[in-house]
């Protein structure tokens, strides 16, 4: 129910718990079952060497193709998405969050968070970024206020909620974003940022 509060605990409590759950066991299940066939695969002979390591090899070869399917498709589920700010930041709270609304996140629908958002972001439970590096240089200032950051993200396609009519392709992220989805910190200051 991506209306109320239930779009918050499913995306960012059950959702992040049993995708975790469901790799662990993915691991461990890779390595059971890799213990058991070099346990089988195991050589009656001298004769039957050649025909173990083509075995092996044929393995070998499968997972590395099963890996890079899987990393291609990983890397295509992730988008680069920047954002201005003050420099040295290991992450980003919704302003909702630091001034410690939690009611915000139980009023009104998705659509009606955002468009609440893009009226005043002091209650937003959003993270704005903006696909526009130059956006987020004039973020990054303040128009020229002070000196800041460009923060290059890459962010996973589901958590990015887009802006309705938005002119700087500017996206929405719930909640927070980790130290782990910063990619780079590129400062900027304010006499760098009238040269350009």
């Amino acid at each position: 129910d991506p209306t109320g509060k239930c779009f918050w605990d499913m995306c960012f409590t059950e959702g992040a718990i049993i995708a975790t759950g469901i790799n662990l066991l993915g691991m461990i299940a890779v390595k059971i079952l890799g213990n058991e066939l070099s346990k089988t695969i195991v050589p009656p002979d001298d004769s039957s060497n050649t025909q173990s390591a083509s075995i092996s090899q044929t393995q070998s070869q499968a997972q590395s193709q099963s890996q890079a399917k899987s990393e291609e498709k990983t890397e295509e589920e992730y988008v680069t998405v920047y954002r201005g700010d003050y420099s040295g930041k290991n992450g980003f709270l919704a302003k909702g969050i630091e001034n410690g609304i939690e009611s915000v996140f139980n009023e009104g629908t998705l659509d009606q968070q955002v468009e609440r958002h893009t009226e005043n972001s002091d209650y937003s439970p959003f993270v704005s970024v903006t696909a526009d590096p130059n956006v987020a240089k004039d973020y990054a200032t303040n128009y020229e206020e002070h000196n800041g950051s460009i923060y290059t993200l890459r962010i996973s396609k589901d958590r990015l909620i887009p802006v309705p009519g938005s002119k700087n392709g500017e996206f929405l992220v719930p909640l927070l974003i980790t130290r782990n989805e910063i990619i780079n910190e590129e400062k900027v200051t304010v006499e760098e940022k009238n040269e350009k």
